[in-house]
């Protein structure tokens, strides 16, 4: 039961977080800086209850995947929000979504992992050589694919039924949330939805990985116990 204590206390400082740069987001746009801060603070508290409750997973591999996935978003979001480098961050992304792939169904990773750095090669070797060559919009094609895919099999997953719809629901949020990531970044400046869309991006994504973030706990357990 270690874990699961430990795990409390992370999930209301979580809730609180998300809280907090909502109301911020909403109300105090000024304070943008505190605002980012607390995001990437919250994706740091998902990586750490992916971790505290990797012992009590339904299955250590899986789990393993899990961890890897959110150390990565980590990584690309460090990329994103803090460094404002979107190439490397979508590049990441794109790994994340390929581990998260090896987790839902196996055989066709492998189909992706060959793919994936063709598709990579071709944009980076085209990119200098084609003057004008949109290389961060091909990339985020690249990456709608990915997670797209990757949403429908995590519906089909082969894990245990309360682990599965955890991962459905924090897929279909992150999808949401990438959604409006394009609507931010393609509205003109003034038009009456922008606003909206940079607040939603948060709205679904930090419940997004905090579920998923989740996914891999043997909910079970406490039946057999």
């Amino acid at each position: 039961m270690c874990s699961e204590r430990r795990a409390w206390p992370i999930l209301i400082l979580l809730g609180a977080v998300y809280l907090a740069l909502l109301a911020i987001d909403l109300w105090i746009p000024a304070l943008w800086h505190v605002s980012t801060a607390l995001k990437y603070a919250g994706l740091l508290l998902c990586l750490l209850l992916a971790v505290l409750t990797h012992r009590r997973s339904w299955r250590k591999s899986d789990a393993d995947l899990l961890v890897l996935a959110l150390g990565l978003t980590a990584v690309a979001d460090l990329f994103l929000l803090l460094l404002n480098r979107p190439i490397p961050g979508i590049v990441v992304f794109c790994l994340v979504h390929l581990v998260y792939l090896w987790r839902y169904q196996p055989s066709l990773f492998r189909v992706a992992a060959a793919a994936v750095p063709v598709a990579f090669a071709g944009i980076f070797t085209v990119g200098p050589w084609v003057p004008g060559f949109p290389v961060q919009a091909a990339l985020a094609a690249l990456y709608g694919v990915l997670i797209l895919t990757v949403t429908a099999c995590g519906a089909r997953a082969a894990l245990p039924p309360m682990n599965r719809r955890l991962v459905t629901i924090g897929m279909v949020l992150f999808v949401l949330c990438d959604v409006h990531v394009a609507l931010f970044n393609a509205l003109p400046t003034g038009h009456p939805y922008l606003p909206a869309a940079g607040v939603l991006m948060w709205f679904f994504y930090l419940p997004a990985q905090a579920l998923l973030a989740l996914s891999a706990y043997d909910f079970s357990r406490k039946h057999r116990t």
